[in-house]
């Protein structure tokens, strides 16, 4: 893992299956340093015998977003291009990768989560891309999302920044079950139990390849819409609590 005295992804294993904890209180904050952390660990579960690999979140909820900070001009050329790296190595994993999310999973949590092969939600769970509300937009949810529940309730939830429930997103076929942490473990034990080479394969037939999708949603982000001022606003506005000041582009 990253050097420093605490990381910010523990790595475990339960019952043959690794299990990645996103453990950067209290909001489990999507950080580049989470993101070089999140890198090493699936670099880790890659390289072991394990046969599926659980993500979820430590504390009151599983992430309620990326770090806004890190998306400001003097960052974000560096952050984005990262975030988009440690998606596609989520979705490169071998074997299958649930997320367990939990409390508040909005924006960059939300599309970790996304990245993943399957989903399992607790009940109080509260998923979205709020990020049209500053001013910009989720490049990794525009570029997955359309997949999972159709381009018309992808275009709503990123056009609108709703939240939807976790029941919502079991109705839409978002997650596959909604219940506890016990819930994921078993439904990752039910599709991770058979042999390993049967798995790789099944997963490499099934997974779309998206990373041109993704590497244009992350152009669209930094060369046309950051060369306006309302993102950069939008931004600074919400880390400075107040309302944003737009003024309408021609």
């Amino acid at each position: 893992m990253r050097e420093g005295p605490v990381s910010l992804v523990t790595v475990s294993e339960r019952n043959g299956n690794a299990v990645l904890e996103l453990n950067h209180p209290p909001l489990n904050i999507i950080s580049m340093a989470l993101m070089e952390d999140l890198r090493e660990a699936l670099s880790e579960v890659q390289a072991s015998g394990c046969r599926g690999v659980l993500i979820q979140g430590a504390g009151n909820c599983f992430s309620a977003g990326a770090d806004v900070g890190e998306h400001l001009p003097e960052k974000v050329g560096e952050m984005l291009p990262l975030f988009s790296r440690t998606v596609i190595d989520l979705m490169s994993l071998e074997i299958p990768a649930v997320a367990f999310v939990h409390g508040t999973t909005l924006g960059g949590g939300f599309e970790l989560a996304l990245a993943c092969d399957c989903m399992v939600a607790s009940e109080d769970a509260t998923l979205g891309v709020p990020e049209i509300t500053l001013g910009v937009f989720p490049p990794i949810a525009a570029a997955l999302l359309p997949r999972e529940v159709g381009s018309k309730r992808a275009m709503e939830m990123i056009l609108a920044g709703g939240k939807i429930s976790a029941a919502t997103a079991l109705d839409w076929g978002l997650v596959n079950r909604v219940g506890s942490i016990e819930v994921a473990e078993k439904f990752l034990q039910r599709i991770s139990r058979y042999p390993r080479p049967a798995l790789v394969a099944a997963k490499k037939s099934t997974r779309e390849n998206f990373i041109d999708r993704l590497r244009e949603a992350d152009r669209i982000y930094l060369e046309e819409m950051m060369a306006h001022p309302e993102p950069v606003e939008g931004l600074k506005a919400f880390l400075e609590r107040r309302d944003p000041a737009w003024k309408e582009t021609p």
